[in-house]
């Protein structure tokens, strides 16, 4: 069943967050006024009011938030499914753990709440299947990128 809104994230979100690597849901309003989403996975809290997270600086979410510095996060995951409302600024306009172009955001945490309808329970992450050929590059960036996103 949703719950009330609260201006900072639970202590089992953070939990989930830091654990790294989940797919989350960024929803976006673009300059027309219109929605738009991207799926990103580099997603960290810094404390129960800040997180941080990087998205490709061609994405439209990177565009739009940078934009109007308006952010949703969907968080979708085992006994985790929270909607996550506040406003972004750019920390970094350019990650140096990536070759590829990646933005550093770090969001103000407006609003949080548990958006799960009462009869339905998610059981697991969404699941992402790689390219056998990436996945070990894969871990040696992430480890970078987390680091940066702590560092920052």
């Amino acid at each position: 069943m949703p719950s009330k809104a609260v201006p900072r994230l639970s202590s089992s979100t953070q939990a989930y967050l830091a654990s790294r690597g989940h797919t989350v849901v960024v929803a976006t309003v673009a300059a027309d006024g219109r929605p738009d989403i991207d799926l990103i996975s580099w997603v960290m809290p810094v404390d129960e009011t800040t997180i941080r997270f990087a998205i490709g600086a061609h994405h439209p979410a990177a565009q739009n938030i940078q934009g109007n510095g308006r952010v949703t996060l969907q968080v979708l995951g085992k006994d985790q499914v929270c909607a996550i409302k506040g406003r972004a600024l750019v920390l970094k306009p350019r990650m140096e753990a990536t070759k590829f172009p990646q933005v550093l955001f770090e969001m103000a945490v407006e609003e949080a709440r548990d958006n799960m309808y009462g009869a339905g329970m998610v059981e697991g992450d969404v699941p992402v299947r790689r390219d056998d050929r990436v996945e070990a590059i894969r871990i040696e960036v992430e480890k970078a990128v987390y680091a940066e996103i702590r560092g920052s």
